[in-house]
């Protein structure tokens, strides 16, 4: 090439140069095969369907020659040429699976005049049918024209699935909405307030589709506007019924026991403040006996009653102490 040394790197097809080039050459780069990017690698295939895979690599030349690998837990086989076909950059086989080790990993690998493809292409091969139904799924952000609903998917039956959800009114049975998506949640609005709605969810491939997921919903009244999810209603069992009648019945039971405390209580007071009562009005007309009786005694008070006393005491007897002769009442001490 006139002098001019370049150097390649095979493996993502880039070449540097050492020393420029006019922009006009025409590079044809050689180089083995390799596998083509952005290939399905995971295939579901039913029980005793034929199937076609695909094999497509990148090479220049084009391949002459492929060949294929079948893997499983047990064992591991060649596949005879006459099972694929071979056309520039593509191999096609076709396989069947018949039964469960007839599910593992195909390799493909491909050889030209550079050389044999060093890292094959890996297939999956799964079990295929329709995928599994949702689950877990709820409502959320329930408001009085929307709500958002979330679910987990179940097993995609060995193919990509999308999800779907149908919304229907519960009085009649409409048919509102009907939407899919990529991931199994959905978020709708403008809904009526205030109504009663049946969400059916499920899941399709190219198998079928899963059981059909049923969530009823309802949006919420003008007058009540939240954020969250639906309210769960408190259900009264008769269980819990007996049990609120029993505890009950003991409280009241409880307050009449304290209740009748409390009267005798009060009643046992009143007897002993009356017989004391009784025992200090004996008390008196037992000392007014005794001084009648004895007129000696003079009494130990320090009031006028007790110095009128002392004064009909000395006048019964017409005897006045000399000390006392002169002495008025209201100085009597």
């Amino acid at each position: 090439m006139n002098g001019i040394h370049v150097k390649c790197r095979l493996s993502f097809i880039q070449c540097f140069l050492i020393i420029a080039i006019p922009s006009s050459f025409q590079w044809d780069v050689r180089y083995a095969p390799v596998c083509r990017p952005g290939q399905e690698t995971t295939i579901g295939i039913a029980r005793n369907e034929v199937a076609k895979i695909n094999c497509e690599i990148e090479a220049n030349p084009p391949a002459l020659e492929f060949r294929w690998k079948f893997n499983n837990t047990s064992e591991s086989t060649e596949i005879d040429k006459h099972l694929f076909t071979m056309e520039g950059t593509r191999s096609t086989i076709t396989f069947t699976p018949s039964s469960q080790r007839d599910y593992g990993t195909l390799l493909c690998w491909a050889k030209n005049p550079y050389g044999e493809q060093k890292t094959a292409c890996v297939y999956h091969v799964v079990p295929a049918g329709p995928p599994d139904s949702l689950y877990n799924c709820s409502t959320l952000n329930i408001t009085i024209h929307g709500l958002s609903i979330e679910c987990n998917s179940g097993f995609d039956g060995g193919l990509p699935q999308v999800f779907l959800m149908e919304l229907y009114t519960d009085h009649n049975h409409i048919k509102v909405l009907n939407v899919s998506a990529t991931e199994p949640r959905f978020s709708v609005q403008g809904l009526d307030s205030g109504v009663g709605y049946n969400i059916v969810l499920y899941a399709v491939n190219q198998k079928g589709k899963s059981e059909r997921t049923v969530l009823p919903a309802h949006t919420l009244k003008s007058a009540e506007p939240r954020t969250a999810g639906m309210p769960v209603p408190i259900h009264i069992t008769p269980l819990l019924g007996f049990l609120g009648a029993g505890v009950g019945a003991l409280v009241f039971l409880a307050c009449m026991i304290i209740c009748l405390v409390r009267m005798k209580h009060r009643r046992s007071s009143a007897q002993r403040h009356s017989k004391i009562s009784n025992d200090t009005g004996k008390d008196s007309s037992d000392s007014v006996d005794s001084l009648e009786k004895n007129p000696d005694i003079i009494p130990q008070g320090n009031g006028e009653e007790g110095r009128v006393d002392r004064l009909i005491l000395f006048d019964s007897f017409d005897y006045v102490p000399r000390n006392y002769k002169n002495i008025k009442y209201s100085n009597l001490k």
